[in-house]
């Protein structure tokens, strides 16, 4: 796992690009990385509701990246080989 989100869709991005069967055959790219994406998105936007409150995103930041591996071992069970 990464160490934010931004890298995770980053490392999404790149190792979909550099290996073309690691989606399940009939699985658009495209889309799946797509679906990653705007899952990990829909977790940093869910943090909006902290405000500028500063500390109170650094005390749910392990949360946030908790939730995010979940949600991607999910993903990864349902889009990858």
């Amino acid at each position: 796992m990464s160490n934010s989100p931004l890298e995770a869709i980053q490392l999404v991005c790149q190792r979909s690009n550099d290996d073309k069967t690691l989606f399940k055959e009939g699985i658009d790219k495209e889309k799946a990385q797509n679906i990653i994406i705007w899952t990990i998105n829909g977790l940093l936007d869910s943090q909006f509701r902290y405000g500028d409150d500063f500390d109170a995103y650094k005390s749910h930041a392990d949360e946030l990246i908790n939730g995010l591996e979940e949600y991607l071992q999910i993903l990864r069970k349902i889009l990858y080989r």
